[in-house]
């Protein structure tokens, strides 16, 4: 479980060093 959260956190922090303006993340996670 601890790679999808380090995904998420990542995408976030990109999202926030790069975008403009308001951009909404979506995921869906599933512990299979």
């Amino acid at each position: 479980m601890k790679f999808p959260l380090a995904v998420v956190e990542k995408v976030l922090a990109g999202v926030k060093e790069h975008s403009t303006k308001s951009f909404i993340v979506g995921y869906r996670i599933f512990p299979e």
